[in-house]
């Protein structure tokens, strides 16, 4: 410890019997710190001094520090990486999606016909009548067929009014030109 005279540093042997010898605070702070890190006598700290964890040195604040920086280091690198597999989980996903599209055949157009003829052919007898004038179904126009198809079926793709009311044209266009 570094000790002197009336305030002043002098490393002289002989202060030390002297009733003149002098400690400067910080000086006897920082021998405190060094040799006795747990003890902190409130005439030498500040309460702040006193309340701050007395085993924590420079050197354990460096490197929980170093490590801190290691572990800040680490979770940027696991964010790039999420980031990174993210988008390449956004970039399968658009060409699943793509290959899902193109595997989709297309109706031929035969396929398409005869799916019109059938459902002409059903559309003409839910609205017509027997040979005595019995009718088939208790439907008795178009419009009441989509009605009905829309409260069963209105969440289906594909069922809305615009789509079957198109639909049943073409299919009733097709069964009269099969059947001239």
């Amino acid at each position: 410890m570094t000790f002197g005279k009336d305030g002043i540093t002098i490393n002289d042997p002989e202060l030390v019997s002297s009733p003149d010898l002098t400690v400067r605070h910080v000086d006897l702070k920082r021998w405190m710190r060094t040799h006795y890190p747990e003890h902190r006598p409130g005439f030498l700290f500040s309460r702040g001094e006193r309340m701050a964890h007395p085993f924590i040195t420079l050197e354990t604040g460096q490197a929980l520090l170093l490590e801190r920086l290691a572990l800040q280091a680490a979770l940027d690198h696991s964010r790039r990486e999420t980031r990174e597999l993210q988008a390449q989980h956004e970039a399968l996903l658009k060409q699943s999606a793509v290959l899902l599209a193109s595997q989709q055949c297309t109706i031929s157009d035969r396929a398409e016909t005869t799916y019109l003829n059938i459902i002409g052919g059903m559309l003409t007898l839910m609205l017509g009548h027997s040979p005595s004038g019995v009718p088939y179904s208790s439907f008795k126009t178009q419009e009441a067929i989509v009605t009905a198809l829309l409260a069963h079926y209105g969440g289906t793709m594909g069922i809305t009014e615009r789509t079957l009311n198109g639909k049943f044209a073409n299919a009733r266009k097709n069964v009269r030109s099969a059947a001239a």
